[in-house]
């Protein structure tokens, strides 16, 4: 690895607890995958709850299905740097191999595309 990413190896470091402390927060990781979780709905101590918490209840755990999304995409994305860092290709675009600025690094550890091509990153993610 070249020595000049240590700072962000910490970063995605960091970032990594950082999303999976959150990610203990609205779900459950599955046993044989420490990337996926599940949301999970808070426990209620109500043997018959009236309409609106049941409401309240689906409303929360809407929340959290949504909120575990985007931070298992994150976690994810901070996985693939990490393996990158690993491999010897941080820091070059995976699209079209051009040096990606530290600036954009500094701003998002995770970034494996240069500016141009961040859209396609982001599509190619998403189709995962």
């Amino acid at each position: 690895m070249n020595e000049s990413y240590e700072i962000e190896k910490e970063a995605l470091l960091v970032e990594r607890a950082r999303i999976r402390k959150l990610l203990l927060g609205v779900g459950h990781p599955h046993e044989d995958d420490q990337y996926d979780f599940d949301a999970s709905s808070e426990e209620t101590d109500l043997e018959f709850p009236d309409e609106s918490d049941r409401a309240s209840e689906i409303e929360d755990f809407s929340s959290r299905v949504i909120l575990e999304g985007e931070l298992e995409k994150r976690l994810l994305e901070v996985k693939d740097a990490l393996h990158a860092l690993d491999i010897g290709t941080y820091g070059k675009c995976m699209i079209c191999d051009v040096v990606i600025p530290k600036e954009r690094l500094s701003a998002n550890p995770a970034a494996l595309t240069c500016i141009l091509h961040a859209n396609v990153g982001r599509e190619r993610s998403s189709q995962l």
